[in-house]
């Protein structure tokens, strides 16, 4: 989903609003309202909200602002929940009298918050039911398809003969034909598969125009697609195919860019190596930009030294620099941590943090001199398990990751390559636990908090150009 994401919103410029998790370590960080050891639930006698008390659960009663006009969230269980009490969002008036309540039942909600609505309910559950809620100020997110979402039964097809959109009936499947408003700009999903599917006639997503003429469809191909949506289209067609072949499509108001559709390949630490496993930026940042990444991260590693862990071994024993259009280097908060020797921005041998970085960069622009090179310094940690990873935390060389990092920085800047510094740039630290799993290791917000901050880095370096589609 392209948005930034905020901690807190005080500007109505900001149009997205992350209603993070709180857990047990968290719950002292946040401001009052915030309930520990209780939930909500419905009363229906009285047709208003009361507290039940649990010393897991967790909830939020949230004052609605103008700028607030929907509610994201994932129900991931409703398992040992009673339906007829249970609540995972809900509304008041500004008296607090009770307005409504979402569907007890899995799946994704994007829900219109009643115009009439004074406080917003949400319950975590203590986290194994609800992990996050997002605030909108406009509606971005087409909701998962279950057995009770969407068109029931039917999809629909292009058919080369008459050039249009049709719909066939079919049991399992589901479809939706979505209006266009005037902030729809792109249209994002991921294929799974196409198997016994047929690439003349089938549709993941199509637009026609306001008297629903056909317009253009995506490929019929694995991976991730994000199209541009014509300016004179008027609805958007969509199929899930039971859920098989797509899960669920985001709807952004932003153009796609230059990147959408490359290939890319990103060395680091266990930052980039964990997307694979756990949490990671990797995990977003391809759905984000509309790119493949080809994931070269090492646990533990360094840049100066490490033998086996040691990532300029593995930038220049990578041979496939010709087929990709971006490298992403993030580090290099182990080197700081384990005190390799910096040395200066001005360094060319390789027995220095910054002459390593400088060769690899080099080497890397020697193998592709078109490749976009992108160097990410990594966001601070905390103190946690005796190892202190905060933002005034020193190594043993008294050097704060700040000055450790900004001297990194100067060798990329000297080559004319772009830094991302997360660090300043991306709100995890010591003082948003949200974000991390541990001292240095993003939660999955954190690792969607770090995507982000590097996408929103990344595209101003990309001009739009137009997505391609079958015509």
């Amino acid at each position: 989903m392209d948005v930034i994401l905020y901690k807190n919103v005080t500007d109505l410029q900001k149009r997205v609003s992350k209603i993070e998790p709180v857990t047990n370590e968290e719950y002292k960080t946040l401001s009052p309202g915030n309930k520990a050891a209780v939930y909500y639930k419905y009363n229906s006698s009285s047709n208003a909200i009361e507290e039940g008390s649990s010393p897991n659960f967790r909830c939020r009663k949230i004052p609605v602002a103008d700028w607030m006009k929907y509610v994201y969230f994932y129900v991931k269980s409703t398992t040992g929940l009673v339906s007829a009490t249970a609540i995972f969002c809900a509304f008041t008036d500004k008296n607090d009298s009770f307005i409504s309540r979402s569907p007890f039942r899995i799946g994704r909600y994007c829900l219109e918050i009643p115009s009439n609505a004074g406080y917003i309910y949400i319950n975590f559950f203590g986290y194994s039911f609800v992990e996050s809620y997002t605030i909108l100020s406009r509606q971005s997110v087409v909701e998962y398809a279950t057995e009770s979402d969407g068109n029931n039964s039917f999809y629909y097809k292009y058919t080369s003969d008459t050039n249009s959109i049709d719909q066939v009936t079919y049991g399992s499947f589901k479809s939706r034909k979505i209006p266009v408003e005037y902030w729809m700009k792109s249209v994002s999903f991921e294929v799974k598969s196409v198997s016994g599917l047929s690439g003349s006639t089938t549709i993941f997503c199509a637009f026609s125009d306001k008297n629903d003429a056909f317009i253009g469809r995506s490929y019929v191909r694995v991976g991730r697609h994000r199209l541009n949506i014509p300016d004179n289209a008027g609805y958007i067609y969509i199929n899930f195919f039971g859920s098989t072949f797509i899960d669920y499509y985001t709807i952004s108001d932003t153009r796609e860019n230059k990147f959408n559709g490359m290939n890319g390949v990103a060395f680091g630490t266990s930052l980039t190596a964990r997307a694979a496993t756990n949490y990671g930026y990797l995990q977003y940042l391809p759905d984000l930009s509309g790119m493949e990444f080809d994931n070269q991260g090492i646990g533990s590693s360094t840049i100066l030294g490490g033998d086996d862990l040691n990532m300029l071994s593995a930038i220049k024993s990578y041979s496939k620099y010709g087929s990709k259009d971006v490298c992403v280097l993030e580090g290099f908060v182990n080197d700081w941590y384990m005190n390799r020797s910096l040395g200066t921005w001005k360094d060319t041998g390789e027995t220095t943090v910054c002459g390593c970085v400088r060769s690899a960069i080099k080497y890397i622009m020697s193998q592709n001199a078109n490749i976009s090179i992108f160097l990410v310094l990594d966001h601070y940690g905390r103190d946690y398990n005796s190892i202190d990873c905060s933002s005034t935390a020193t190594n043993t060389a008294s050097l704060t990751q700040i000055e450790f990092y900004d001297e990194v920085a100067k060798v990329a800047e000297s080559l004319g390559i772009p830094v991302i510094k997360q660090y300043n740039q991306s709100q995890i630290s010591e003082d948003t636990p949200q974000y991390l799993s541990d001292n240095i290791h993003p939660s999955e917000m954190g690792a969607e908090q770090s995507g982000n901050c590097i996408w929103m880095a990344m595209k101003q370096y990309a001009p739009n150009v137009t997505i391609q589609m079958i015509r």
